[in-house]
């Protein structure tokens, strides 16, 4: 401490700075959800944290950097969910569909950021959308993903050895952002978790090995 007994002031305490980087990606969440990503300005955002826009670009020298910073974050928190609940490749079949129903029930908790990513996923169908990209190489993994297990599962003998998991994996990943779209329309006639779990009640009894 100086001469006075006033601290000087300087750059962040680096243990600050991790948390000042979780508030940042919390509210532009908020605002990307309510905004869009065009909508929504890096001022508006920097005024939801309490920060001048020079101190958010410190942390994100572009829009763009903070938009795949949230996107990135959540899908290291949906890996994580998933790996947790299937149960490693043991876990077959009966392992996907509980840690299907666990994601469902996450985001069921998590109305907020659904809605950003419901929307952002819309927006970027856009040719010149910074996000476009993104949202193209994980749709692709994410189906690739889920084809991967259904296929362990079919040589498992657990799903019939005519099943194209393929084809269910895209079909799964369809019906979970289109009830999630329908849930934030009618949240109050809606039951998410609910009617997802149905629909993978019908897909095992169709697919289910005999």
């Amino acid at each position: 401490m100086p001469p006075g007994g006033k601290p000087r002031r300087g750059r962040p305490r680096a243990a600050a700075t991790p948390e000042r980087r979780r508030q940042i990606i919390a509210a532009a969440t908020e605002a990307f959800a309510q905004q869009g990503f065009n909508g929504a300005s890096f001022a508006a955002i920097a005024e939801r944290v309490g920060m001048t826009l020079p101190g958010l670009l410190h942390y994100f020298p572009r829009k763009t950097d903070l938009l795949l910073a949230i996107l990135d974050e959540r899908d290291r928190e949906t890996v994580a969910l998933i790996a947790a609940h299937t149960g490693g490749p043991q876990g077959g079949w009966a392992g996907m569909k509980r840690a299907l129903h666990e994601l469902c029930r996450r985001n069921a908790e998590i109305p907020e950021i659904v809605q950003m990513f419901s929307a952002l996923s819309a927006e970027s169908l856009g040719r010149e959308h910074p996000a476009r990209g993104w949202f193209e190489t994980r749709t692709r993994e994410v189906n690739a993903g889920l084809a991967a297990m259904l296929e362990q599962a079919r040589l498992n003998g657990e799903i019939r050895a005519d099943a194209d998991p393929g084809i269910i994996a895209t079909e799964i990943a369809a019906t979970m952002d289109g009830l999630q779209i329908a849930w934030l329309r009618m949240p109050d006639r809606v039951d998410l978790v609910r009617q997802f779990d149905l629909y993978l009640e019908r897909l095992d009894g169709s697919i289910r090995a005999s």
